[in-house]
Order: structure tokens, then C-alpha cells, then sequence
């Protein structure tokens, strides 16, 4: 929840934050193949966005997801 509230992530007007997935904040916790996570550090990330952190998780558990995030916030990787 601090993390959600840190970074001003919410839920749709039909959902609230308590019915979201929890944030990934490693790639390490993001369920990826480990080469696609080895890539990830390899190329210099630390780890993942904020948009990522929760967007991961959602679209792992097969839900729909569209996300509203600056440009350069990690939405394209």
C-alpha cells in the first residue's frame, strides 16, 4: 500500500488497489525466465518502474490492463 501510495498508483472506477496483484519490486520477484531477467540487470536496469512494478503483475495473472504513465516512465521497455 505505501508503495501504491508513493508512486500515485491506482484502480479503475470499477476496482480499488485492494483487489490488485502485488507490486514486483525486483526483477528477481517477477516470475520472468531468468535469462530474460539476467538481460534486464545486464543492461543496466536496477529495477522495475513503478508502472512495471504493478503492471507485471496484473497482466501474469491474465487480467486486462490499461495504464496512464508519463512518457519515459517504463510503459515500453
Amino acid at each position: 500500500a505505501a508503495f501504491r501510495a508513493e508512486h500515485n498508483i491506482t484502480a479503475g472506477a470499477d476496482a480499488d488497489t485492494a483487489s490488485l496483484p502485488a507490486c514486483v519490486r525486483s526483477f528477481d520477484a517477477a516470475n520472468f525466465d531468468p535469462a530474460l531477467v539476467d538481460g534486464l540487470k545486464a543492461s543496466g536496469f536496477a529495477s522495475p518502474t513503478p508502472i512495471q512494478a504493478q503492471g507485471w503483475p496484473i497482466v501474469q495473472a491474465g487480467r486486462d490492463l490499461v495504464a496512464v504513465a508519463k512518457t519515459g516512465s517504463g510503459k515500453t521497455l
